[in-house]
C-alpha cells in the first residue's frame, strides 16, 4: 500500500499534478452511483416541503461520499503532515453530525455548538488566526473572530443549498480562487476536493439524483473557511478582501440574516428569503437560475484575483468570450422567463436563411476541415513524450474510445471529459517556437474557428443557450479563472484555445450527422494516436 501511495506521488509531481486532478474526479464518478442505490435502498432520502424545490423523494447526504472520496484521495497522494491531521479532525467531527441530521433531524442549536466545537479543534491545535487591525496583540480576540468566521462560513454553504448543483458549483470556485491565489503547489487539499465535488457535481446538477445534505454543506463549507485561512496565513492579502471571495454565500447570509432579525424571527428557523428563492418568484427557470449566480460568483472571483494581484493585459483574452456568453444568457432570461422584452432576432435570422439556406450548416465542414488542420500542426510540432506524458494520453484515448463505443456519446454532458484532455494534451505537447515557423500558424486557425463560433451563436442559439448543462458553463467560468492570472504567459494563450476550442465542439454537436458517426472523438482518437506514434 505504502509503494502504491510513493508511485503515486512521485507520477504526479513530475506531471503538474494531473493525478491530484485525475484520481479524486474518477473515484468519485464511480462511488456516487453505488452511493445512490445505497442510500435508496436504505431510505435515506430527502422528503419534499412547502420550502424544496423538488417534487419527489432524493437520496440525501451525499456528502458523506464526497468526504470518503477526498479522504481515500488524500491519503493516496498527500503525506499528512502540519494542518492537514487537524483539518481532518475538525471536518470528520461535522460530516458525522450532519450525517445524523440527514437520518434524523437534530436541534439546530446543537448542529450550532457542534460547528464552534470543529472551529475551535483547527484553531486550538494549528493556531492559526486573524490578525485584527488595532488588536495586533489580543489573541482572545483574534481567537473569537476566527471562531466566528469558521462557523459563519460553514453556515452560510448550508444555506444556499437550495438548488440542484448551486451549492457544489459556487464552492467550487470559491475553492479554485483559493488555490489560485495561494499557489497550486500549497493547495492539493483543494484541487482533490474540487475534483471530488466536480465528481458529485454530475449527479446533483438539475434533475439532480442525489443532494450533498447537511454533511456535504458542512464540509464544504468549512474546508473553504479552513483553506481561506491557510491562504491568509501564506500570502498578504488584506482581511477585507475576504468577503469578495466568498461573493454569494456572504451575501445571501447577511441579507438573511438581517432579515429574520428584522421580523424577530429565530435565526436558525429556515424560509424562502434566500436569493435563489427570490430569483425563482419571477419565474426564472431551475436551470437558468444557477446559470445567474454563477455568473455572479466569477464575478466576484475575477474582482477578487484582480484586486489580490498584478496581470497584463492579455491575461484578460478569456473574458472576450465568457462576456457575449453571459450577455445572451441574460437576454434569453429577460426573454423567456421573465418575459419584459421581445425577441428582435426572429425575422432576421429567417430572412437571412431564406435567401441563403446552405449558410445555416456550412459551419460543419468549415469546422471539421480547421480542426483537423489545427490537430495536424500541434502533433507535427510536440515535444518529445516521457512516460508520464505517455499516461495521460493513452488515458485520453481510452477517454475518447470509450465515447466512441457509447450510443450516447454525442450528448452534450460528456463532452467537457474527453474534449478538454484532447485539447490540454493538444497544446501542452506542442513546442511555441516550433509551431510559429510552421507554414500554416496555429493562431490564424484559431481566429477563423472564433469567427465561426461567434457566427454560430448568432445563427444556431438564437433560442436558448449555449451551454445546456450547469456544470459545462462553470467549467468554462473556471478555465477562464485558472487561466486568467497565470504565471507563465504560453499557459494563458493555451486556456484561451482551450475555451474557444470547447465551443467549437459545443457547436459541432449541434449536428445530428456529428452525434451519429461520433466525428469529433474519432478525430480525437486519431489525433491522439498520431502523437504517440510519432515518438516511438
Amino acid at each position: 500500500m505504502q509503494l502504491l501511495i510513493n508511485q503515486l506521488q512521485n507520477i504526479s509531481e513530475e506531471n503538474f499534478h494531473f493525478f491530484h486532478f485525475l484520481i479524486p474526479f474518477t473515484l468519485t464518478m464511480i462511488v456516487m452511483p453505488i452511493g445512490v442505490k445505497i442510500l435508496t435502498f436504505y431510505k435515506i432520502m430527502d422528503i419534499p416541503n412547502s420550502r424544496k424545490v423538488h417534487t419527489d423523494p432524493i437520496p440525501s447526504t451525499g456528502g458523506i461520499l464526497i468526504f470518503f472520496c477526498f479522504l481515500l484521495s488524500a491519503i493516496l497522494l498527500i503525506p499528512f503532515q502540519s494542518l492537514i491531521p487537524a483539518y481532518i479532525i475538525g471536518s470528520s467531527f461535522l460530516v458525522f453530525i450532519g450525517l445524523m441530521d440527514d437520518i434524523n433531524p437534530i436541534s439546530p442549536y446543537v448542529k450550532f455548538m457542534t460547528q464552534i466545537l470543529a472551529g475551535f479543534i483547527f484553531i486550538s491545535i494549528t493556531k492559526i488566526t486573524f490578525i485584527i487591525p488595532g488588536f495586533e496583540n489580543s489573541i482572545f480576540i483574534s481567537f473569537i473572530i476566527t471562531l466566528f468566521f469558521i462557523v459563519a462560513v460553514t453556515n452560510s454553504l448550508n444555506l444556499i443549498d437550495g438548488m440542484d448543483g448551486l451549492a457544489s458549483g459556487i464552492s467550487i470556485i470559491i475553492l479554485t480562487v483559493i488555490s489560485i491565489q495561494t499557489g497550486f503547489q500549497h493547495s492539493l487539499l483543494s484541487i482533490i476536493l474540487i475534483s471530488c465535488i466536480f465528481g458529485f457535481l454530475r449527479a446533483n446538477t438539475f434533475p439532480a439524483m442525489i443532494f450533498m445534505g447537511d454533511s456535504g454543506s458542512y464540509f464544504l463549507g468549512y474546508s473553504i473557511a479552513i483553506f481561506i485561512l491557510i491562504m491568509y496565513n501564506n500570502t498578504n492579502i488584506n482581511m477585507l478582501n475576504i468577503p469578495i471571495i466568498l461573493g454569494i454565500p456572504f451575501i445571501d447570509t447577511t441579507w438573511v440574516f438581517f432579515k429574520r432579525l428584522l421580523n424577530r424571527q429565530n435565526i436558525f428557523t429556515p424560509d424562502k428569503n434566500h436569493i435563489h428563492h427570490i430569483l425563482q418568484r419571477f419565474n426564472i427557470q431551475h436551470k437558468n437560475v444557477v446559470f445567474l449566480l454563477y455568473s455572479i460568483q466569477g464575478i466576484f472571483a475575477i474582482l477578487f484575483l484582480s484586486i489580490n494581484n498584478s496581470f497584463h493585459l492579455s491575461n484578460f483574452l478569456p473574458l472576450l468570450v465568457i462576456i457575449p456568453l453571459s450577455l445572451q444568457h441574460i437576454y434569453l432570461i429577460f426573454r423567456d422567463d421573465i418575459k419584459s422584452i421581445k425577441d428582435f432576432t426572429g425575422k432576421l435570422y429567417h430572412n437571412v436563411f431564406k435567401f441563403i439556406p446552405w449558410i445555416k450548416y456550412v459551419y460543419i465542414p468549415f469546422f471539421i476541415f480547421n480542426l483537423c488542420i489545427l490537430y495536424f500542426i500541434l502533433t507535427k510540432t510536440s515535444i518529445e513524450l516521457e512516460k508520464g506524458h505517455i499516461y495521460m494520453i493513452i488515458l485520453s484515448m481510452i477517454c475518447a474510445f470509450m465515447f466512441i463505443l457509447d450510443n450516447n456519446s454525442g450528448r452534450t454532458n460528456n463532452v467537457s471529459i474527453g474534449m478538454i484532455l484532447l485539447t490540454w494534451l493538444s497544446f501542452y505537447f506542442s513546442k511555441t517556437e516550433a509551431y510559429q515557423l510552421f507554414p500554416i500558424n496555429p493562431d490564424i486557425v484559431l481566429t477563423l474557428l472564433g469567427i465561426g463560433v461567434l457566427m454560430s451563436i448568432l445563427g444556431l442559439f438564437k433560442t436558448h443557450h449555449i451551454f445546456d448543462s450547469p456544470t459545462e458553463y462553470l467549467t468554462i467560468i473556471l478555465l477562464s479563472l485558472i487561466f486568467l492570472f497565470p504565471n507563465i504567459h504560453e499557459l494563458n494563450r493555451t486556456g484561451f484555445h482551450l475555451i474557444f476550442l470547447f465551443l467549437v465542439y459545443k457547436v459541432l454537436l449541434q449536428s445530428r450527422l456529428i452525434k451519429k458517426y461520433n466525428i469529433i472523438y474519432w478525430i480525437n482518437f486519431i489525433s491522439l494516436c498520431t502523437l504517440i506514434i510519432r515518438n516511438i
